[in-house]
């Protein structure tokens, strides 16, 4: 019998356990056991295709929560900044479900991708001697071709940052909307004087109120 069918005779799932939830804490279970079977004797070539099997659902699972993807594609030198940056996201909007840990790694993402096409620009833009004390500029039709692009795919990265930031807020923090029953807003609008509301039209005195625009 393999580990995992016998670590789910061994471990029931619990009342309030989701089907998923139940399936990765079997994995980690099964793993951990493999693991330490396998710092005792060798493993059979059976156990030794279960821990791998396993092993591979524990890391694709990690790398999806501990957001390392976004942080494995980021350039070398924003690498570690691209990590930090993932770390105070999941401490603000807590990345307790898959929707909020997407647009987690999308943030990161994009913010790396805009650094990256800053560069790119910033690389093209001009070119300074060893000293850094003169500076030359060329604007041949590729370099400019070039300039575009990098400007352009700032522009779309910044863009995305902006929507996915303004989604993360929406989602962890929806906006109150509030309606007052006696609430009248005008703002550079004409509003006919001397025609109270329905509910103060028994009033003996008419309602007078004048545009702002005046």
């Amino acid at each position: 019998m393999a580990t995992l069918d016998l670590i789910v005779k061994e471990h029931p799932q619990k009342p309030e356990e989701s089907k998923l939830a139940y399936e990765d804490r079997m994995d980690d279970l099964t793993f951990f056991k493999l693991l330490e079977k396998s710092s005792k004797k060798k493993l059979t070539k059976a156990e030794y295709a279960e821990a791998s099997a396993v092993e591979a659902k524990v890391n694709v699972r990690v790398l999806l929560h501990g957001g390392r993807l976004p942080v494995t594609l980021a350039d070398k030198q924003l690498k570690g900044a691209a990590e930090r940056l993932h770390t105070e996201l999941l401490d603000e909007f807590k990345g307790d479900t898959a929707y909020k840990r997407i647009l987690i790694d999308r943030l990161v993402s994009a913010w790396s991708m805009s650094w990256s096409y800053e560069k790119m620009l910033h690389a093209s833009k001009y070119k300074s001697n060893e000293d850094d004390t003169t500076t030359s500029y060329s604007y041949d039709p590729d370099k400019t071709r070039y300039m575009k692009e990098a400007r352009l795919g700032i522009e779309t990265a910044n863009d995305q940052i902006i929507r996915i930031t303004q989604t993360l807020q929406n989602l962890c923090n929806p906006p109150i909307h509030v309606k007052a029953k006696n609430a009248f807003f005008a703002q550079n609008q004409q509003i006919n004087q001397g025609v109270p509301p329905k509910d103060l039209a028994d009033s003996s005195k008419p309602l007078h109120v004048e545009s702002l625009s005046n």
